[in-house]
């Protein structure tokens, strides 16, 4: 085989290589016109990515263990190693466990977090909060944000919308939950955390004159589809067209509970559930 042969030969592999690995790695090849939600399958925990057409990735939860690294790695390309704002709903580990792997065990970035608080029920909760400091990710605590712009022309934002004042220091963790709606370019989407009955009742109450709550897209349901995570109201005053259950599949909990499905069925909101479909891409 002559020199030039081979110089042809090598040329053609390496293109072939580079080639699979693009497309491996969807948004390297991918352009996103108006932005996407993926809901990842982590297993029991949540987490969900936001991309948007102006190259931000906004992670609201980390899941359960590093299994979100390689949903970063599939969905976010080879080259785009920075987080540029992550959100922890609350402070259970499988919500904030993968954030800890993202850190210690990673190449991403965290360019910076928004939290509840620091209340902590365990050591694990304790060591997030310490590696977080170590590694210097920069930390805002919710009560110091309202709303995030994320283009000029606001089209595509982050509104914050609890926990309130009532519940922002509850001993129960899940009352705690960030509650964000995100709005691409007119898609919404509303993120719930572990958020229970109490909170929703008194949201209900709060924003059942407010726009832009009307007609959600998708409601992330709270707290895995419990018992005790979903109300009529909520699902009256946003009236979702879809809901996502984020759960592991023969999980311990009996989540989703057969009553919050036969809410969702008996109100015409169509059910998605991650340990069914596996990733959900919007």
């Amino acid at each position: 085989m002559s020199k030039q042969r081979k110089i042809i030969y090598s040329l053609f592999f390496f293109c072939l290589i580079a080639f699979l690995i693009f497309t491996k790695h969807s948004r390297a090849v991918e352009k996103i016109y108006d932005g996407k939600v993926i809901f990842f399958d982590v297993g029991q925990g949540d987490s969900a990515l936001i991309q948007t057409p102006f190259g931000q990735d906004i992670l609201v939860d980390g899941g359960p263990d590093r299994s979100v690294i390689d949903k970063l790695d599939q969905y976010m390309g080879v080259f785009n190693r920075d987080i540029e704002l992550a959100i922890l709903t609350h402070n259970h580990d499988d919500h904030f466990n993968g954030f800890l792997e993202i850190v210690k065990n990673s190449e991403f970035k965290i360019n910076q977090m928004i939290y509840s608080n620091e209340t902590c029920d365990n050591k694990l909760c304790d060591e997030f909060f310490r590696v977080m400091k170590e590694k210097s990710v920069p930390m805002i605590q919710i009560d110091n944000v309202s709303g995030i712009f994320l283009s000029p022309d606001q089209n595509y934002s982050i509104d914050i919308l609890g926990p309130s004042k009532k519940y922002f220091q509850d001993k129960n963790l899940n009352n705690t939950s960030i509650l964000n709606l995100v709005n691409l370019s007119g898609r919404k989407f509303l993120f719930t955390g572990d958020a229970e009955n109490a909170v929703w009742e008194e949201f209900c109450v709060t924003y059942r004159n407010t726009e832009i709550l009307k007609n959600i897209d998708v409601l992330k349901v709270p707290h895995h589809g419990s018992k005790n995570g979903l109300e009529k109201c909520l699902i009256d005053l946003i009236q979702p067209t879809e809901a996502i259950i984020s759960s592991g599949e023969d999980n311990v909990f009996g989540h989703p509970h057969v009553q919050t499905l036969e809410l969702l069925d008996f109100t015409g909101v169509i059910i998605r559930r991650t340990d069914k479909e596996g990733d959900i891409v919007y």
